[in-house]
């Protein structure tokens, strides 16, 4: 008999590591499944030693070891992968559990694994180091700049993932990037089906030419030693933050994980984040072409000073008869606001809990009035209270 140190993953998670019991040996770095109060959750394996030499504290423990039920011995994460999310875990002071099943794809942790010949996990050249980059282009010639960065790691025999922060963005850039080497491009994003996202997954791991990835931050734990050159694209997107818990950058987990990999890593934009260009002139980062700063675009843009106005209006002026205008001729006017009344979206800080509509179909936008703030929906016209609604979230999660 074996006594098992695992760290559950699993957003329920509470603790860092747990202790379970085990028939076999089970080497650490596999993923096993676990009961976790009254589910089954995948963990991963720690340290496991013989019930022999912890009997004295197995005896003293005030409460009965549970037993491991399931054993993955051929695991998808590899050791930079691990240690990343650990460091990530320690950056925001979270839960390593959590942080585990927010940055690994739940839909492969526990699966079959293909008998097809998979990549192993090498340990990287220690003595080289993780060179960073930036790239400040249009949308267009940063494409052209991948296309270039890809087979320039392909002539090196080195793979190449692009990081996207939504799967919109992801099916633009494999659409751009795919054109002459379908066969090894592959994108993966939580919208895929899991039946299609398995054949892939097996597809980049079995692939003995190098591949190029386009995925969310969650996909970086595909187990190619071979990927040398990590790519943040559209990297001052708000994206990469989650807003439930726990609440992490993906942008740093990213940067732990290149460091590990010893991969160049290169931040991309249109226009890079006020700290990127900060660190560019701070840090050793180096630039790939000399950033360009002008907005190609052909649109007219007219800045009005708001200040000027004494009176509180929405509009100015000039805008406001635009829009009659526009109204009267039977035409049409897109309005895009930074967003919708006082906040768009409400989570609760200690279950994660989004409020929604009683349908829950759309989330409750919070609105400022003079007599009571309150919640309005867009989509389905319900309004509530504010306190009518905290008070039954506060009733559910008790």
């Amino acid at each position: 008999m074996y006594v098992v140190d695992v760290i559950p993953i699993a957003r329920s998670a509470r603790k860092d590591s747990l202790t379970y019991l085990s028939k076999n040996r089970i080497n650490p770095g596999s993923v096993v499944e676990v009961p976790l109060r009254k589910q089954i959750v995948p963990a991963l394996v720690l340290h496991c030693n013989t019930a022999q030499d912890v009997k004295s504290t197995i005896k003293s423990s005030s409460f009965q070891l549970k037993k491991v039920r399931t054993v993955y011995t051929d695991t998808l994460l590899t050791r930079a992968c691990i240690s990343a999310i650990t460091q990530t875990a320690e950056h925001f002071a979270s839960n390593v559990g959590q942080m585990f099943f927010a940055l690994t794809p739940s839909q492969l942790l526990l699966r079959e694994r293909s008998t097809k010949k998979q990549q192993q996990d090498k340990a990287p050249d220690r003595k080289k180091m993780s060179a960073w980059f930036v790239l400040q282009e249009d949308q267009n010639e940063r494409c052209s700049q991948y296309r270039r960065l890809v087979r320039e790691s392909f002539s090196k025999k080195q793979s190449v993932y692009i990081c996207v922060p939504s799967m919109q963005d992801g099916e633009f850039i494999y659409e751009h990037i795919s054109k002459g080497i379908q066969e090894y491009a592959f994108l993966f994003h939580s919208g895929i089906s899991k039946k299609k996202l398995e054949q892939t997954w097996d597809k980049a791991l079995s692939s003995e030419h190098p591949v190029v990835i386009i995925g969310t931050a969650m996909f970086l734990s595909l187990p190619r030693s071979d990927i040398r050159r990590i790519i943040i694209e559209k990297e001052s997107s708000e994206g990469y933050r989650t807003v439930s818990n726990p609440r992490i950058d993906m942008r740093i987990y990213i940067e732990y994980f290149s460091k590990e990999q010893k991969a160049e890593l290169i931040f991309a934009d249109s226009l890079l984040r006020l700290q990127t260009l900060h660190r560019l002139q701070t840090d050793n980062i180096k630039t790939i072409t000399p950033l360009s700063f002008r907005a190609l675009t052909s649109a007219h843009a007219m800045l009005f000073d708001m200040t000027e106005e004494n009176a509180p209006i929405i509009f100015h002026e000039h805008p406001d008869t635009l829009i009659r205008s526009t109204k009267e001729k039977n035409e049409h006017t897109f309005v895009f606001a930074a967003r919708k009344g006082l906040a768009p979206l409400t989570v609760c800080q200690d279950c994660g809990h989004i409020v929604t509509t009683s349908d829950g179909s759309a989330p409750m936008v919070l609105y400022e009035h003079p007599e009571g703030n309150y919640f309005y929906s867009p989509h389905t016209k319900e309004n509530n209270s504010t306190v009518l609604l905290l008070l039954h979230a506060y009733l559910v999660h008790r």
